[in-house]
């Protein structure tokens, strides 16, 4: 299993990335929040994933619902209030500004 917390919550995927799933804090019991993906990212409060074509998605704990935020990306990387994205083609790192589709050049290029 794959693991990734945020302050207050666990994440982790099953071994064969058929779901996501958030630790109860009771004994061994895990609620699924998430079908298929292949890697999960965490700031202090947000759990994020990628979907069905690599557009990263947000996942709102309050409503139990999952947001796009944008598109594909070549990686992603969480901080304590953060979200960083490497461009699909690596021209350049972003950051996420909290509004959709809106990110803020940090850096790059990269090395593929």
């Amino acid at each position: 299993m794959e693991f990734a917390a945020t302050a207050k919550r666990l994440y982790g995927i099953s071994p064969d990335r058929s779901g996501v799933y958030e630790y109860t804090g009771r004994g061994d019991r895990w609620v699924k929040v998430r079908g298929r993906t292949g890697r999960i990212y965490t700031s202090a409060s947000t759990l994020y994933a990628p979907g069905p074509g690599g557009d990263i998605h947000q996942y709102d704990r309050a409503h139990g619902k999952w947001t796009r935020i944008d598109g594909p990306g070549a990686d992603f990387a969480a901080t304590r209030g953060r979200l960083y994205g490497a461009s699909p083609d690596h021209s350049g790192v972003y950051t996420f500004t909290g509004t959709s589709d809106v990110w803020l050049r940090v850096g790059g290029p990269l090395a593929p």
